[in-house]
Parts: structure tokens; sequence; C-alpha cells
């Protein structure tokens, strides 16, 4: 019997195979990536006066199985180069990266 975690794993791959695309990551192949734009993300300090601020970024989500890091290139077919800036959100099966758009 399969775990809560693999039928979940099995989800989000059939996701980024519907919404993502083949992607490179540092030029190697890292199955479908989708890139969000204009996500709404949540940038506050914790404990400070301040900590209820969000922001918008640009988004990449990568199957954890490729190893994405901050500092990577990620070169996505339609969406063009981009620099793996931040880790925004890592659930057990992808890593979420707010991505800044490099030159080509």
């Amino acid at each position: 019997m399969a775990t809560a975690r693999e039928i979940f794993g099995r989800a989000i791959q059939k996701g980024l195979a519907v919404l993502g695309e083949p992607s490179l990551l540092d030029g190697q192949p890292c199955g479908n990536v989708n890139v969000a734009r204009n996500v709404q993300l949540f940038a506050g300090a914790l404990d400070q006066a301040n900590d209820n601020h969000v922001v918008n970024a640009d988004v990449a989500t990568i199957e954890k199985q490729y190893a994405p890091k901050v500092g990577m290139t990620l070169v996505h077919p339609t969406e063009g180069t981009f620099l793996l800036n931040r880790l925004a959100g890592d659930d057990g099966v992808t890593r979420r990266f707010v991505i800044v758009q490099v030159a080509p």
C-alpha cells in the first residue's frame, strides 16, 4: 500500500507534467519545471513591526530529486534563463525558488 507521501509525490509529478516544461538546471535535464510569474510571497521578518509584508516574485517549482540549490542556473524553454535566488518552499517532493531572470 502506498504512503501518503508517495501519493502526494505522484500527484505533484502529474501536475508538473501538465503545467511545466522540460528544463535544464546548470546544463543538466531537470524534468518539467513550472515558472509562475508575479506570485505573492510572505517577506516579513517575524517578531518585528514589519512582519506582515508581502512581495510579488517569479517562482520556479522543481522536483527535489534533481537537487536544486540557490545559485544554480535554470533554463526554461518558454520563459528564459533564471538564477535560483532564494528558497521559497520545500514540501519534501518539490522545491520552490524565487528566481531572477538573467540575460541569455
